[in-house]
């Protein structure tokens, strides 16, 4: 698999245009003694003389003390545009590298495709630190108000996709409809955001100056790190389920140093939405984030930097016609673990035995069972327990021992429990009824005892 030069091309394109069209910041004003919450807005770096609110975002101006204006102005203010232009450039071409690589994963290239549930991760929080870069901060990408309502926030879905990014990594995972329960707030604020951009301008300026704009800002966050840590918990356990063999060793650390980054990161974003509410009493919707979004584009180069170097971790046969997302290598080898099963465990000999029964001996969903019979044996769970029981009665006719059981009662032993079903699958797979099968069988040792002796 060649995926390193395609992968190279996605991270210089990326930095290419973020560096083609980011320009230089023009320097904040120095002021006197009120000053904006850092909130990001256009003015926020700026100083006034009397106490109001903020022309941008209507905020309540707050009192500075003079000498750290005037130190400020010294020491930090002939910085802050070379800082900004730089901390721009870092950032901007990391949300466009997760933006094309969320994409890449509905993209296949010989049955192989991107994991879509670790791209839908990078595209989650690319898209929302994007979102956050959009307006209402000094090196904002636009001027436009509207942009503020991009209906382009999913980051509740952080959580979900992680669990079932781990999943898919250490067990048999099969996608359900049911699972896109787990989608349900992330859409609650799609519509939200979505209501709020198709509104008229003067709805949009009105919720602008409300307190409700922080609010619903600060509940998508809580929310988003709280799933994440409720789902990360819940996954846990499933790292432990990989093999500790040399195969799955990169594997398995692969795993739990993305568990720990995305708990690591969930920690800091409580820390600082704790200072959001200790220093503005949650009055401000994305304070000063910086430092988050530095993370985020930390989280974005090092995976791309881990599937550069391992890409046959990351790229699989997934999403092939008929079997439900899941690779060839994996269906066919847990057929390699239900079929060793089956001559070990003799789970066939159970005349009441069902699909359901056999997952639980194979620790594998009923569903997915069903689908390694149906893609790999092309069988279903009858046609292959069937078979077994079939060659059982075989070899059970012709045993010495038994010559004084029934054929009735041999079928019973080899998990029959209707003789007239037993008869009709017998006829189906030989050709022969079970008495016509004996009488050959018979002949032929005959047969091959005369050659014998003469």
């Amino acid at each position: 698999m060649h995926y390193r030069l395609p992968l190279f091309v996605i991270v210089a394109f990326s930095f290419v245009i973020s560096f083609s069209y980011l320009h230089n910041l023009s320097d904040p004003i120095a002021g006197t003694v009120y000053k904006c919450p850092p909130c990001g807005c256009p003015h926020d770096e700026e100083h006034f003389s009397e106490p109001g609110l903020c022309p941008s975002c209507n905020m309540k101006l707050y009192p500075v003390d003079e000498s750290s204006i005037e130190f400020a102005a010294v020491s930090g203010f002939m910085l802050k545009n070379n800082v900004n232009t730089l901390y721009t450039k870092f950032i901007y071409p990391s949300f466009i590298v997760g933006i094309l690589l969320g994409f890449l994963s509905l993209v296949r290239r010989k049955g192989k495709s991107f994991n879509p549930f670790l791209g839908g991760i990078l595209l989650v929080i690319a898209l929302y630190g994007f979102k956050n870069q959009l307006f209402g901060i000094s090196y904002g990408l636009s001027s436009d108000f509207r942009t503020l309502f991009a209906p382009i926030s999913f980051i509740t879905l952080l959580g979900p996709l992680c669990y079932f990014y781990i999943r898919s990594q250490t067990e048999s995972f099969n996608w359900e409809r049911r699972h896109f329960t787990h989608f349900i707030p992330a859409l609650i604020f799609f519509i939200g955001y979505a209501f709020l951009l198709l509104s008229p301008d003067t709805v949009k300026r009105a919720y602008m100056s409300t307190p409700f704009e922080p609010f619903f800002g600060h509940f998508e966050q809580l929310l988003a790190v709280f799933l994440l840590l409720v789902y990360l918990f819940y996954s846990a356990k499933r790292i432990r389920t990989i093999e500790q063999d040399s195969k799955d060793k990169y594997k398995r650390n692969w795993i739990m140093r993305f568990q720990f980054t995305l708990l690591s990161l969930a920690t800091i974003w409580l820390f600082l939405i704790g200072v959001n509410n200790e220093v503005f009493d949650m009055g401000v919707a994305t304070l000063t984030y910086n430092p988050l979004w530095i993370v985020f584009s930390l989280i974005i180069y090092w995976v791309i930097a881990e599937v550069t170097l391992n890409p046959r971790y990351f790229f699989s046969q997934t999403f092939i016609s008929g079997t439900n997302g899941y690779s060839i290598e994996k269906l066919e080898s847990d057929k390699l673990i239900l079929l060793k099963t089956m001559e070990e465990d003799h789970p066939y000999l159970d005349p009441s035995l069902s699909l359901d029964k056999l997952a639980i001996q194979t620790d594998m969903n009923p569903k997915y069972l069903s689908l390694i019979l149906n893609s790999t044996l092309n069988k279903n769970f009858y046609e292959f327990v069937n078979e077994y029981r079939i060659e059982k009665v075989k070899e059970l006719l012709l045993s010495p021992d038994l010559k004084h059981l029934t054929i009735a009662a041999i079928a019973n032993e080899a998990g029959f429990n209707s003789k007239s079903s037993f008869n009709s699958i017998f006829k189906k797979y030989t050709n022969l009824t079970p008495k016509e099968y004996l009488k050959q069988k018979n002949l032929q040792v005959n047969s091959e005892k005369g050659i014998a002796s003469a």
